[in-house]
């Protein structure tokens, strides 16, 4: 999938009401980038941005990078995306 397919998914991803719609796992979702996970018990997800925010679940992780400062988060995987 090319950069440009994807700047249009991040893109539509916080115009959107709903987000990412699709049932997805942590490796398919658009904000894979800005989410780290936690690789020993308690098994959080994290946003990179904010390391403070913490969350069991990813669509609650995903929910904090769509709505807490959003056009912050989305600058910030935009440039992501542009990186690699």
């Amino acid at each position: 999938m090319g950069n440009l397919t994807i700047k249009n998914q991040v893109k539509k991803y916080f115009a959107s009401d709903n987000g990412q719609e699709e049932e997805h796992s942590f490796e398919d979702s658009i904000c894979r980038p800005l989410i780290g996970k936690q690789t020993y018990k308690a098994y959080f997800h994290y946003c990179k941005i904010c390391p403070k925010v913490k969350f069991l679940s990813l669509e609650s992780i995903e929910h904090h990078i769509r709505y807490k400062d959003p056009e912050l988060h989305k600058a910030k995987l935009l440039e992501m995306i542009q990186g690699e």
